[in-house]
């Protein structure tokens, strides 16, 4: 497993960012897409992934680590 994301939650200010968001990615090459409205957390979600901002529930593990750093 290379990504996965189990049960992520964020809020801006009493806002729900994202909720409930569960997924893995393996490696391999594959082609992901993430699509969805204006507002749906697209972005946070990718701000989540990348450590710009820390879920408030829940657990991103990228290589089998809970804790690299930040970029």
């Amino acid at each position: 497993m290379m990504l996965a994301v189990e049960d992520v939650a964020y809020e801006y200010e009493g806002a729900r960012g994202v909720d409930g968001v569960t997924f893995e990615i393996g490696s391999g090459g594959t082609l992901i897409a993430l699509a969805g409205t204006n507002g749906s957390g697209k972005s946070t979600l990718l701000k989540l992934i990348a450590r710009v901002t820390t879920p408030k529930r829940g657990e991103i593990v990228f290589e089998n680590r809970r804790d690299w750093p930040a970029k």
